[in-house]
């Protein structure tokens, strides 16, 4: 009994026993845990939605960049078009007042001595005209027939033989050999391509030519 204190002496005293110390560190550890769990829930449910909001950032500037890409694209292509439209307006523009020079010189020229001849050619001029301006309405697209939504085709292969037609009225001989047994089937903008090749030699050689000039 000499280890107890002397106020124990006589008397009883608590004295801790090993199953309450380790109810107490159970108590402890679970206490010391469920502050674990605690922080580390925090942390992952902070995580994931950090996360998530960079994912819905990064779709977001996807499209963003998709949009944009999608107006350049829209863009590109409006040009392009209008490139287009320029490139067939001088063809026709050209071609046209070549004719019409023509034809009002050689007019000029025989109005005396061969009025028929000068009547045709006066004619020639005002169809080209007409022409001419049809076209470009059609390529503005504000050509209308009747009021209805419908614009006139393109000039393709078999347009040609009236374009060397106009030109033989101006007084320059042409020679036309189309074999269409040999040509393969073409759409639209193959045939609008040949036409304005036809054309624009046509023109040219009209233009700037001489005598026995081919084209």
């Amino acid at each position: 009994m000499s280890w107890l204190p002397p106020a124990c002496w006589g008397s009883s005293c608590p004295v801790p026993t090993t199953r309450t110390g380790g109810v107490m560190l159970f108590i402890a550890a679970l206490i010391t845990g469920f502050c674990a769990a605690v922080v580390v829930s925090a942390w992952l449910f902070g995580d994931l939605a950090g996360r998530r909001r960079r994912e819905r950032e990064a779709i977001q500037e996807r499209n963003r960049l998709l949009e944009r890409e999608r107006d350049q694209e829209a863009q590109l292509a409006a040009d392009a078009e209008r490139m287009r439209i320029a490139r067939e307006m001088h063809d026709v523009v050209s071609h046209s007042m070549s004719v019409m020079i023509a034809q009002a010189d050689g007019g000029r020229y025989v109005l005396q001595a061969d009025p028929a001849r000068a009547g045709q050619a006066f004619e020639t001029i005002g169809e080209t005209g007409r022409e001419a301006l049809t076209e470009l309405r059609r390529m503005l697209g504000v050509l209308r027939e009747e009021g209805e939504q419908k614009l006139r085709p393109a000039p393709g292969i078999e347009s040609i033989p009236q374009l060397v037609a106009d030109v033989q009225a101006s007084g320059l001989p042409v020679e036309l050999h189309i074999a269409h047994a040999s040509l393969p089937p073409m759409n639209e903008g193959v045939e609008l391509a040949i036409y304005r090749i036809a054309q624009e030699a046509l023109t040219n050689t009209l233009k700037h030519g001489g005598e026995g000039a081919r084209a």
